[in-house]
This record gives structure tokens, C-alpha cells and sequence, in this order.
């Protein structure tokens, strides 16, 4: 009698998020930018592993006995059925293989240099609204949890930012807590520091590789071709929407890159 199979449990369907008012709240490890998590395919992998490996090897003491070869690992059997597994799009000249994180960084810097801040303050704003609506999303799709609001501690924590001089500055669209610093002006991270220029243009490095040249070229034509830098920031977020890379929804395309597609960023000139 044939062994029957295994059911798979159906992959749960969650919405995207459309960001519109947020708040920044810090995750259980702190961390800003997306984490990987693993899929509920990957969980009940991992789950049947030892459950696999001990059918293996007694099916090859079986095959020993019988003066056979041994038998194909199911994971062999499945890839031959099923063809070899996906795999992600090359970077190319008119795409580059990249996290969302990193693009809307770039982006966000990008629109507020077109708005009049320097490239400095500009990564600094990249990297606090990235964060923001990276929690935001996160807490939609089920990653983070909200807080309870203290009114109390938040009181406290406006008197305080109030002495230290935060402002709250327009970019992006957004009203994003600011300090002046060095003559400048830098974004706050998710504990109220000053976030540092350097520290960011490091972390696009990283992403984009020896392809930050090229989506810096094609994001700053696209910024450029809008004359009022007001209507561009207006329409920032709904921009980023049209050119973002392509990733599975919900938590299946959490942290997962896709394919920043240039041609389609220039299509977007006004």
C-alpha cells in the first residue's frame, strides 16, 4: 500500500501594508532593518529533517541486504520531479538585485537633497524613515508588537527631547525628529541618537555593491525630473511604490530581495 502523503499547510495570505501614519518602536532585538524569518514551508522542513534522515538510512540497509544500490534521498526524488529549484534573477545593466531597505534609504536621501538638505543630512533622514516604515509593516504583518501607550512616559519624553532641541523636520512627505549638529542637520535614530552619515553610506555600499553608481544615477534622474521639489516630495512614497522590488507578500517576503529594476525607474520621469 502506497505511504500516503504528507499535508502541507497552506500558506497564510497577508496584505501589504500602505504606510501613512507611523511611529517608530523598537523591535524585540533592537534591530531596524528587516530580519530574515523563516516561512512556514521552511519551519515544517526543518521539523521532519531527523523524521527523513532515519527512512533514508534504513531504506539503504534494506537496499544493502536485498544486493541493490542505494536509494535517492527524497530530496533528490522531489528536485527530479519538480525540476531544479528557482533561482533569483540576475543583476544586470537594467536591474540590480537588491533588499527594499536599502532602496527606499537611497531614495529617501536622494528626495531630500532635491528638497535642499545636504547629501549627509539626506542619509540620515534615509536611514530614520526606512526604519519607521520598515516597524510599521512589520507590526501589520505580524512581526512586531505594539506597545501599550504610556501618556505618562510620553510627556516625559517630549519635555526632555524639548531641552535638547529636537525639531521635527518635513521630508519626504513625512515629519521626522531632528537635531542640529556640526552646522547640519541629522535624522534620530529609534533611541533618540543622532544618526551618522557615514554609518549609512557604508550600509548602501554593502546592498548595492559595485552598483550603487548606477541606482544612485537612475533614482537622482528620476528626482530631478520634477521642477517643484514640494510636489516631489508629495509624491516620494507613491514613486518608491511603482519602482520597489518585486517580493512575495506578508511575512513570506520579509528581509527578501528583489530586482530594482532601472528601466522601469526611468519610465517614471514626469
Amino acid at each position: 500500500m502506497p505511504p500516503s502523503k504528507r499535508k502541507e499547510a497552506p500558506q497564510a495570505k497577508l496584505e501589504e501594508l500602505v504606510d501613512e501614519d507611523v511611529k517608530v518602536l523598537k523591535s524585540k532585538t533592537g534591530h531596524l532593518d528587516e530580519p530574515e524569518v523563516k516561512t512556514e514551508q521552511e519551519g515544517n522542513a526543518a521539523a521532519t529533517k531527523d523524521e527523513d534522515g532515519e527512512e533514508d538510512m534504513f531504506a539503504k540497509r534494506r537496499a544493502k541486504k536485498m544486493g541493490a544500490g542505494s536509494p535517492p534521498k527524497k530530496k533528490q526524488a522531489a528536485a527530479a520531479a519538480t525540476g531544479p529549484a528557482e533561482k533569483p534573477p540576475s543583476t544586470s545593466d537594467s536591474g540590480i538585485w537588491v533588499n527594499r531597505a536599502p532602496v527606499l534609504t537611497l531614495w529617501v536621501s536622494i528626495v531630500a537633497q532635491q528638497q535642499g538638505f545636504s547629501k549627509e543630512a539626506g542619509n540620515t533622514f534615509g536611514k530614520a524613515i526606512a526604519g519607521i516604515l520598515a516597524h510599521s509593516k512589520g507590526r501589520s504583518i505580524g512581526i512586531y508588537e505594539d506597545k501599550e501607550k504610556d501618556e505618562e512616559g510620553e510627556k516625559e519624553k517630549a519635555a526632555e527631547e524639548e531641552k535638547k532641541g529636537v525639531k521635527k523636520v518635513d521630508v519626504f512627505n513625512m515629519k521626522i525628529k531632528a537635531l542640529d549638529e556640526d552646522g547640519d542637520v541629522r535624522a534620530l535614530d529609534a533611541n533618540g541618537k543622532p544618526v551618522k552619515p557615514a554609518t549609512v553610506q557604508s550600509y548602501l555600499q554593502r546592498a548595492f555593491k559595485s552598483r550603487l553608481p548606477d541606482a544612485e544615477r537612475a533614482l537622482k534622474g528620476l528626482a530631478s525630473s520634477f521642477k517643484d521639489s514640494a510636489d516631489l516630495a508629495k509624491q516620494a512614497y507613491d514613486l518608491y511604490s511603482e519602482f520597489r522590488p518585486q517580493i512575495a507578500q506578508g511575512q513570506a517576503g520579509w528581509g527578501k530581495p528583489g530586482l530594482l529594476d532601472i528601466e522601469r525607474v526611468k519610465a517614471l520621469h514626469q
